[in-house]
């Protein structure tokens, strides 16, 4: 039998001096782990005492996690959940507390016999560590899945409020205040198609930060995302750069201030998510908001659309020339140099425009209406029409 008498001065020693060493432990754990950096240091500090207080007593009477241990590592776990502080991280403290713990009972064990004696406690140890690490995983899942699961119930009801005309003002901002944003504060809110409910996630922790606040819920065919303490034209970047391989469409509203700014800006953000589906680009409201405008308005301007629609299958080139006519100043010279045709043959087809379409394109209510038909109809939503090439010399 191991006679564990002898490394009772060492737990003795370390545990009489338990305050500096588990403040040395917490100021460790917060250099190494950057999860931590959302958690005061006062209670931080508390929740790593307490864990090396139980270890050390387990050491002392030799025993495992009572029920109490294990208890006040699950209540450790839901409350870092609570903070945000991610699971990964969580579980990177218990790896840095441990082998800390080791490490100064190594330096006290003073004689080859207290060496010893620690050495077969090895399996011991990493037994608790295995145990509460293993309590505060599944209070930090399970807490984190009530939240997440509440805050989607939450949003999804805030959407609705934002869809209601007239809106609800007090339900409104009674669900803004309990999912953390200002009421009073500026809002942008974002359509993204074609994303999981693990992507709508991933998507509110790549915007999440300091100073901002992101919740996402997913909808039948798009995730909605909210936002608060960020620029409408940084997220329309950050969706493009970090996740317009992964997404079908994403449309993002104005910076709107307070309720009635968030509802409008949800509004926008279904226009500018419609717009991205014809254009193949990532759209934002303030860049594009002509066309965001149309997205609005298409079902009532469907058969204008079908009328160019019709013109497009049989003439592309008609109305290829309506757009370079436009993109060209308004100059049948320069409309003819840009797609290299005859002046006569881009006057000829200017009015052939007309007369199929109604919509005489060298006039600006003409070309307005052209344009917004074509728009319309999918027909020069990409790219400009092709600039005029240098003459030959």
């Amino acid at each position: 039998m191991r006679d564990r008498s002898v490394l009772a001065p060492v737990l003795a020693d370390l545990r009489g001096g338990l305050g500096p060493f588990a403040g040395e432990v917490a100021a460790q754990i917060r250099r190494e782990v950057p999860g931590y950096a959302g958690m005061t240091p006062a209670e931080h500090l508390r929740g790593v005492e307490g864990q090396l207080a139980a270890i050390l007593d387990g050491l002392v009477s030799h025993r495992l996690p009572a029920d109490t241990d294990v208890a006040q590592a699950r209540a450790l776990g839901a409350r870092r959940a609570e903070l945000g502080i991610p699971l990964q991280d969580v579980v990177n403290a218990y790896h840095v507390a441990y082998p800390a713990i080791w490490r100064e009972l190594e330096a006290r064990a003073g004689t080859p016999t207290q060496q010893r004696a620690l050495l077969a406690e090895v399996e011991f140890v990493w037994r608790w560590l295995h145990l509460l690490s293993t309590a505060v995983a599944e209070a930090h899942v399970a807490e984190t899945t009530n939240r997440a699961t509440a805050r989607a119930a939450l949003m999804r009801r805030l959407v609705e409020v934002l869809e209601r005309s007239p809106l609800e003002a007090s339900a409104g901002a009674r669900l803004l205040g309990r999912l953390g944003f200002d009421p009073a504060g500026g809002f942008v809110v974002a359509c993204v198609a074609g994303l999981s409910v693990t992507e709508t996630e991933a998507l509110e922790a790549a915007l999440a930060g300091p100073g901002r606040l992101v919740h996402g819920v997913q909808q039948d065919e798009y995730a909605v995302v909210v936002a608060q303490g960020w620029p409408a034209a940084a997220i329309t970047d950050a969706l493009a750069a970090g996740f317009g391989d992964r997404t079908g469409a994403a449309g993002v509203g104005r910076g709107r201030d307070g309720l009635v700014g968030a509802a409008a800006s949800l509004l926008d953000a279904r226009d500018a998510l419609g717009r991205s589906a014809l254009t193949g680009r990532v759209t934002g409201f303030d860049a594009d908001w002509a066309g965001c405008a149309l997205e609005g308005a298409r079902p009532r301007l469907e058969p204008f659309a079908a009328r160019a629609a019709e013109v497009v299958a049989r003439s592309p080139h008609i109305a290829e020339t309506v757009r370079a006519f436009a993109a060209s100043g308004f100059a049948i010279s320069g409309c003819a140099r840009r797609l290299q045709i005859h002046p006569n043959s881009a006057k000829y087809r200017l009015e052939r425009w007309h007369r199929l379409t109604g919509w005489d394109p060298t006039t600006y209510a003409g070309l307005q209406q052209s344009m917004v038909a074509l728009d319309c109809c999918g027909f020069g939503t990409g790219d400009d029409p092709p600039a005029p090439k240098p003459p030959v010399s």
